[in-house]
């Protein structure tokens, strides 16, 4: 079995660069997995010797080289690191769920890590505030839920509570996707009957706010191709 995963891989996952030894590391943070004493950041915009890399990096630190509170996700952080090609990494199994994931590399820390700053465009932007508005309104159990339900967000998922509706075949609805889509377009559909736009306002007031939310969750594929369809269907 871990033979035929290997040789699932298209070609261009073992193309990457290998630089070997101690690099300085920088890069966005994308989602924070705790472990014990060690965190890992899945990075993204990595850059190794002032060089953009390819995919994703999880980048792997031990607690006592972060230096007060642990970076969060939107943060960029530098440190030298050990870096290493995903496809390097012993076991068929391994690659395969790190190319299932976009993680083209693995870092291990070998200094302190220092936040540069934070780097979010206009739709990110606009997701902290709704990230942060759900923070406020919902319990700190029931907030990881919400998140995803609402922007397909899981990074706030805790791992029980993602088995749990993994295991109980409904973690689909964590993808935003045509029904997300529905409800979100329907109210403002309602809203022009109810104004009684013509075709052209309809489709205005329906398709921008729409784009808005797509936009929010992250123009995942799911989203964009109901959004495609939604417009198919009012055009």
């Amino acid at each position: 079995v871990t033979g035929v995963q290997t040789c699932a891989l298209p070609i261009y996952y073992f193309s990457c660069k290998n630089y070997g030894g101690t690099v300085d590391f920088s890069g966005r943070v994308e989602r924070v997995f705790v472990n014990g004493n060690q965190v890992c950041f899945e990075v993204s915009n990595g850059y190794a010797r002032g060089e953009k890399l390819k995919g994703a990096a999880y980048v792997y630190v031990f607690k006592n080289r972060i230096n007060g509170v642990i970076p969060s996700k939107y943060d960029v952080i530098q440190l030298k690191a050990t870096l290493k090609r995903a496809t390097d990494l012993d076991g068929g199994e391994t690659k395969a769920k790190y190319f299932a994931s976009g993680v083209y590399y693995t870092a291990s820390g070998e200094s302190k890590v220092k936040v540069a700053g934070q780097s979010r465009n206009f739709f990110e932007n606009c997701r902290a505030y709704v990230e942060k508005y759900i923070k406020s309104a919902y319990s700190e159990q029931n907030y990881g839920v919400m998140l995803a339900l609402t922007v397909g967000d899981t990074s706030a998922l805790s791992e029980e509570t993602a088995n749990a509706f993994r295991l109980s075949g409904l973690a689909h609805v964590f993808a935003v996707s045509g029904l997300h889509i529905g409800l979100f377009s329907s109210l403002f559909l309602l809203l022009s009957k109810l104004l009684k736009f013509k075709r052209f306002k309809k489709c205005a007031l329906v398709l921008i706010p729409t784009l808005f939310y797509v936009g929010i969750c992250g123009f995942s594929s799911s989203s964009v191709r109901a959004f495609i369809m939604l417009t198919v269907r009012l055009t």
